[in-house]
């Protein structure tokens, strides 16, 4: 809404841009939250490009990996933090999502940057990303729960052969 005023012979023109300003801090409120749930989530989050380099790491892809910060992860190749036994898998598992098949779990053996070894699991979605196709990723580590599953079915393998052996010994 503009208005005019007119004052010795000079004219002067105002538009009222309260909304306009309330709209954009309305958004910087908003890609802020945005961002700090990215940022501060659980779960990793990761963007990659299809030809596997990374775009964007969040702060717990940086501590699940043990890196400084994201600036030392970005520009890397994901396979770089793959199991070289898992990552014709995960090639395939990218092919599917820019075919546009996801949602649903995969599970990886993935390298730390001191070299140690994790289990992931992984969730990818075709995204658009400053213009391009890219995959947006969840990746969870599971290690501690593979290692108590492991070790329940250990147990669990051990009772039953007690109990084999106990039911002959009462034959």
């Amino acid at each position: 809404e503009a208005l005019l005023l007119a004052a010795e012979g000079a004219k002067v023109v105002a538009t009222d841009i309260t909304e306009r300003r309330q709209a954009e801090e309305a958004l910087r409120e908003s890609e802020q939250r945005y961002r700090m749930l990215a940022e501060y989530a659980f779960d990793g989050v990761m963007i990659q490009d299809f030809g596997g380099k990374i775009l964007y790491v969040n702060n717990s892809i940086v501590r699940m990996f043990g890196y400084a910060g994201p600036e030392d992860a970005m520009g890397k190749n994901t396979l770089e933090f793959i199991a070289p036994e898992d990552r014709a898998t995960v090639i395939a598992d990218m092919k599917n999502v820019l075919a546009g098949t996801e949602g649903y779990a995969s599970k990886y053996r993935a390298l730390r940057k001191d070299g140690s070894r994790i289990i992931v699991e992984s969730v990818g979605t075709l995204i658009s990303y400053q213009g391009k196709p890219a995959n947006i990723i969840a990746l969870r580590d599971i290690t501690g729960r593979e290692h108590a599953e492991a070790e329940l079915r250990k147990e669990l393998e051990r009772k039953k052969d007690f109990i084999n052996v106990a039911a002959h010994e009462l034959r």
